[in-house]
């Protein structure tokens, strides 16, 4: 009876590690998208501003 509850407690494990690791890849991936568009809308703003300056 141990050893079956035992390996259920390590596939839970695992399937909880794997779970906060696809997690927080997924935000690491989602941020990093994220700041590449804030990265563009800035650039965009930016090269907008040099246009109305006139440069």
């Amino acid at each position: 009876m141990a050893r079956p509850t035992q390996a259920s407690d390590e596939s839970l494990l695992q399937v909880s590690v794997r779970l906060t690791v696809s997690a927080r890849v997924r935000w690491l991936v989602g941020g990093f998208i994220l700041g590449l568009l804030g990265a563009r809308v800035d650039l965009g703003k930016v090269s907008e501003a040099l246009q109305l300056l006139g440069f």
